[in-house]
């Protein structure tokens, strides 16, 4: 099952950077922090904050905790940061508990700790915090702080998804689709895909536009396949451009455009998809397309074989066979060149064992 990849770097980041323009101003002295921050100044800050934190005010403890953790004053303060924070938590405050969640999780500032993560996610989701009830779903299903408990996962997946978690969305609807953790539900999988993708999520859009497009779990629509395939395609969706580069192909769902597949084909590519290298080898090899070239057809298939593509071992010997040594040459100084140009392009990494796509 394939779930959200951010990091948890990123978000603890983002809350941060965020909490510290936000809160409900319990004295006059995290007000003050308040408007300080606003103006740039985060020396003040820290020292109205510091008033207030020190009087017990959580909304304080945790902007300051956050602070000295930011790197605002110009320095990065760990130690006091994971203080106050925690004093936060003490008091039940749903950020600072998620931020230690993060933060235990992370191991970066403190030792690595899932226990603790687990233990400050749990307290922040039961306040309702929505992020801490995605990410606390995630240790579920890991089993990282806690027993794998993949219903207690789709629960909290739940939870977040009917808060338009759209991460959320996403994994509870492969849940349903795949009866991982709760019983399959096919209408269920595919409202939940749907909420995702309503929200621009590529790889719900991707899974839906395959369930439309298969019509074995769901009647084939091919309107809703290409409308969802052509989103996650446009957006860049690799294995999305890639299927719907064969729906033009073969005119399924759409009218037949082979100048289309073959852009399709190359973006897809590009994303490092080896299927699509490989159609490209054949649309050089067989010539019907575009101009046969040997050449162009030898490089798609080395590379499509270097990440482990079955059928591309065989082509791409069957193709150099038929080339000189001058040419063969060429073929291999070009896959390289557009190995190295497009290397630091994302891309997926295979296991390397032969296979099909």
């Amino acid at each position: 099952m394939n779930f959200n990849k951010k990091t948890y770097k990123q978000a603890f980041s983002a809350i941060l950077l965020l909490m510290l323009f936000i809160g409900t101003p319990a004295f006059a002295d995290l007000k003050k922090g308040l408007t300080a921050v606003q103006t740039g100044d985060f020396k003040e800050a820290e020292k109205e904050w510091n008033i207030s934190a020190q009087a017990g005010e959580a909304e304080s403890q945790y902007n300051l905790g956050a602070l000295y953790i930011s790197g605002k004053l110009g320095y990065i303060d760990s130690k006091n940061g994971v203080k106050w924070l925690e004093k936060a938590a003490s008091r039940k405050h749903l950020d600072a508990n998620y931020a230690l969640g993060i933060i235990y999780y992370v191991g970066k500032i403190v030792p690595q700790n899932f226990q603790r993560s687990y233990k400050h996610y749990l307290i922040a989701a039961e306040g309702g915090h929505v992020l801490a009830q995605f990410n606390l779903a995630t240790l579920y299903i890991s089993g990282q702080g806690v027993n794998q408990d993949l219903s207690k996962a789709s629960e909290w997946f739940t939870k977040a998804a009917e808060k338009n978690h759209p991460d959320a969305q996403f994994n509870l609807g492969l849940m349903y689709l795949t009866g991982k953790g709760l019983k399959p539900d096919v209408k269920l999988s595919i409202y939940w895909l749907t909420k995702a993708a309503e929200q621009d999520y590529l790889a719900a859009q991707y899974y839906l536009a395959k369930l439309y497009l298969d019509g074995q779990q769901t009647p084939m629509d091919l309107t809703q396949a290409v409308n969802w395939m052509s989103k996650s395609a446009k957006s860049g969706h690799v294995e999305a451009q890639y299927f719907l580069a064969q729906m033009y192909l073969w005119g399924l769902g759409v009218t037949k455009d082979e100048k289309q597949a073959l852009d399709l084909f190359a973006k897809a590519a590009a994303g490092w998809d080896r299927q699509s290298m490989y159609q490209l080898g054949l649309i050089y090899l067989n010539g019907k397309l575009i101009s046969k070239d040997l050449i162009e057809a030898h490089k798609w298939f080395n590379l499509s074989a270097s990440l482990g593509h079955e059928e591309s071992h065989f082509l791409r010997s069957y193709v150099a066979a038929q080339l000189n040594p001058d040419e063969l040459k060429k073929s291999k100084e070009i896959a390289q060149q557009w190995f190295d140009s497009n290397h630091s392009t994302p891309h997926k990494h295979y296991d390397l064992k032969p296979h099909s796509h």
